[in-house]
C-alpha cells in the first residue's frame, strides 16, 4: 500500500503509531509540505520504506538535510501503479 504524507505537521504519537503498522508491502511518500517530515521526524520513518518527492524537496531548500531516496514526479506514477491502494494523510 502507498501512503502519502502531504502536511508539515502531524501529531507525533499518531505518526509513530501509524508507521508502526507498516509492513514490507507498504511505502511512504513524502510530498508537498510533507517533505518537511524528512527533516522533522526522520527517526519515525527510519524503519519504513520512504521516498521524498524531489521537486518539493528542492522547492523548500531541504536537499542537504534529506536522508531518504528522492523520486521524480514520473516515478511517483510508477509507484501508484505498483502500490495499490493508496491512502493520503
Amino acid at each position: 500500500m502507498l501512503y502519502t504524507f502531504s502536511k508539515a505537521n502531524y501529531d507525533l504519537a499518531w505518526l509513530t503509531q501509524t508507521l508502526a503498522q507498516f509492513d514490507e508491502n507498504d511505502i511512504a511518500l513524502l510530498w508537498q509540505d510533507g517533505v518537511l517530515q524528512a527533516v522533522k521526524n526522520a527517526e519515525c520513518f527510519a524503519n519504513v520504506r520512504t521516498y521524498v518527492l524531489s521537486e518539493d524537496l528542492h522547492a523548500r531548500g531541504l536537499t542537504d538535510m534529506n536522508t531518504f531516496p528522492e523520486v521524480e514526479l514520473n516515478e511517483v506514477v510508477t509507484l501508484t501503479e505498483y502500490y495499490f491502494p493508496q491512502i493520503a494523510f
